[in-house]
């Protein structure tokens, strides 16, 4: 969607929106150059920042009247570019209800991540248990195998599941790196609403 702001009226049309919306566009820049943003002027974004960073607001605003100033979400900074007289191209709004919405959608997804993880640690500890007794139990027959064509049989049974159980660590280990970086995404993602 293009966005033509002409008028100091588009202007506080466009700052309206931002006011209730995070709005994702595209605009060309003094020299030239496009930018891509995610802006917003909701107190939710703006008062975190400073709560977060100790800073305190000055309540100043020097932007001439052909300069929009936005909370650019990205690089968590005030922009004022001359926006008055061009065309932007909006990728997309979202109200600031949906997000919390989006927001709480991750955090349900981070806590199913470590959920899963949590069970994976548990399954690891089982195995690993497992396999020292399996390995105290092969090295105390081992002598005996000779004798005994039954412990023979014992003997290949505790080996392949030594085998099994070493796979089935390599796999769960795949599985938690893979959860984490699932769960570092999702946590960028979180902190872009």
């Amino acid at each position: 969607m293009k966005l033509r702001i002409n008028t100091i009226a588009d202007k506080e049309l466009f700052i309206t929106l931002l006011r209730s919306n995070v709005i994702s566009f595209f605009y060309k820049k003094i020299d030239g150059s496009v930018r891509f943003t995610k802006a917003s002027l909701s107190k939710k974004y703006v008062s975190n920042f400073f709560e977060n960073k100790g800073n305190k607001p000055t309540g100043k605003n020097n932007a001439k009247p052909e300069q929009v100033t936005y909370w650019d979400l990205i690089s968590e900074g005030w922009r004022s570019p001359r926006l008055v007289g061009q065309t932007i191209r909006i990728n997309n709004i979202t109200p600031i209800a949906e997000m919390k919405s989006k927001v709480m959608q991750i955090e349900s997804k981070i806590m199913m991540v470590n959920t899963q993880l949590m069970n994976i640690y548990d399954m690891r500890e089982i195995l690993k248990k497992e396999k020292k007794e399996l390995r105290k139990e092969y090295s105390q027959m081992k002598w005996f195998v000779e004798i005994h064509y039954e412990n023979g049989i014992t003997h290949k049974r505790i080996s392949n599941r030594l085998i099994e159980i070493d796979n089935e660590r390599i796999y769960l280990r795949d599985k938690v790196k893979k959860l984490k970086n699932m769960k570092i995404n999702l946590e960028k993602s979180k902190n872009l609403y």
